[in-house]
């Protein structure tokens, strides 16, 4: 049932980001096409001349915040609840994204945004393997409860 939920969820959810990521926000086609390869020169600009904080959290802690769904991709592709597939995936196509943007002149290319969505899918990724292991201890923990009551006492 939860793989169910999840896939449903995860479906629409990335149904409403591509709709921010090329509409909304009042987002207009750009007269000029920008791409930024360089790592950390936004995020640099933003907190040492943007004095806007909504701005800014907006910018940075949205970048990160929105993506961290995506760090519980495993619940529905097996392959994807281990780091080395999950990752290389997920930046070549959140890359791709980007690269959309620049050529629909919808946004900006910038290399931020990808370290910034990354970061995302990394905290929902470790997020989601401590709550595996978590549950996994917890479910062992209940069956020895179980067991210690089931021995005869003597």
């Amino acid at each position: 049932m939860t793989k169910k939920l999840y896939f449903i969820f995860i479906i629409l959810y990335t149904s409403l980001l591509l709709y921010w990521l090329f509409f909304g926000f009042g987002r207009t086609p750009n007269v000029e096409k920008t791409v930024q390869f360089v790592p950390f020169t936004t995020i640099y600009k933003m907190f040492t001349q943007v004095d806007d904080f909504k701005y800014l959290s907006v910018n940075i802690i949205g970048n990160i915040v929105v993506f961290i769904p995506f760090g519980f991709l495993g619940i529905v592709f097996e392959k994807l609840k281990k780091a080395r597939f999950l990752f290389p995936i997920f930046i070549l196509g959140i890359s791709t994204l980007e690269f959309l943007q620049f050529i629909t002149k919808r946004g900006y290319a910038e290399i931020d945004d990808v370290i910034l969505n990354t970061m995302g899918v990394a905290i929902g990724f470790w997020v989601y393997r401590f709550l595996l292991k978590f549950l996994k201890f917890h479910a062992t923990l209940n069956l020895t409860a179980k067991e210690t009551k089931e021995i005869p006492k003597k």
